[in-house]
């Protein structure tokens, strides 16, 4: 987990790497606790907000995220590569 990032109620696996700046989970105040999850291997870029409720699959890298927010409810899986 690097610097400014910020984890809330959020379960992350193995060999996670939390970019800069990036904010994941939260939720504080709401009536129903969603938990943010968070697969081995995934590397998730700085400034990413990942909203409480998401899924990120394992082996996920940056260049999977099609945007800066992941919403709560979505899940993000990890491209095939070559």
């Amino acid at each position: 987990i690097e610097e400014d990032a910020v984890v809330e109620r959020a379960i992350l696996d193995k060999r996670v790497r939390v970019g800069k700046g990036a904010r994941l989970g939260g939720g504080a105040g709401e009536k129903e606790i969603r938990l943010t999850l968070v697969g081995k291997n995934a590397t998730l870029p700085p400034g990413l907000v990942v909203e409480a409720g998401a899924v990120i699959e394992p082996d996920v890298a940056p260049s999977d995220f099609a945007a800066g927010v992941v919403r709560a409810g979505e899940t993000v899986r990890a491209q095939e590569r070559r």
